[in-house]
């Protein structure tokens, strides 16, 4: 088997220490002259320079196979891509020399979109928490909301606690300010308190915000 590789890069136009790259487009366009169609006038003598290159080629594309590098270079092995490798009929192909990123996996893509519906939903959920812990947390739970309201003669209750008769001031000294109010009724998240001509009548305390009492609503049916 012909192995004279100086014979290629002299058909070639090239040195030696010329690319992958540079040997596959110049090889293209040699075997694009020598073409029998385009030499038709010498079939013969271009039939035979084209079975020499095409067989000094595929010996030149082994080698760069085994060896990292093309016979008579002494330049520093590139990594051998053979999927790039241009085939010997001369037909087009991607260049070695250009490099391609592959494309992220489906499975790549499936598990970004699961993070990113997971931190959604506990994004989400963080944000729910904090308004319903803002929602319940007790309002006005200050020392002067824990003093022991003034009694009020003919009134029997417990020191500390609301109780049925009790004004708005007094009230408003043991439970604190109301998360809303209005003339007749204040209400303290879940619970409220309802008053008449400025007096406590009826309240009902929730254990998701009790108020401080000790006794049942006086209207409980």
């Amino acid at each position: 088997m012909n192995s004279d590789f100086s014979l290629l890069y002299s058909q070639l136009d090239l040195e030696p220490g010329c690319s992958l790259g540079e040997l596959s487009r110049a090889y293209r366009k040699r075997v694009a002259e020598l073409h029998p169609d385009r030499q038709w006038e010498q079939e013969q003598e271009t039939s035979e320079q084209l079975a020499t290159l095409i067989s000094l080629y595929k010996q030149a594309i082994q080698f760069h196979a085994a060896h990292g590098r093309l016979p008579g270079s002494r330049s520093t092995p590139i990594p051998v891509r053979l999927a790039h490798t241009v085939p010997l009929d001369g037909t087009h192909s991607p260049d070695p020399d250009q490099g391609t990123s592959p494309p992220p996996k489906a499975d790549d893509r499936k598990s970004s979109r699961k993070g990113e519906h997971w931190l959604l939903i506990l994004s989400l959920g963080l944000v729910c928490w904090l308004m319903l812990r803002s929602y319940w947390t007790p309002v006005g739970d200050t020392p002067d909301a824990r003093q022991t309201p003034p009694t009020h003669s003919g009134e029997s209750a417990t020191p500390g606690y609301l109780h049925a008769g009790m004004d708005m001031d007094s009230v408003l000294a043991i439970q604190g300010p109301p998360t809303m109010r209005n003339e007749t009724l204040w209400e303290y998240g879940p619970s409220w308190l309802r008053f008449e001509e400025g007096k406590l009548v009826d309240w009902y305390s929730s254990p998701l915000y009790r108020l401080k009492i000790r006794e049942h609503s006086p209207r409980t049916d």
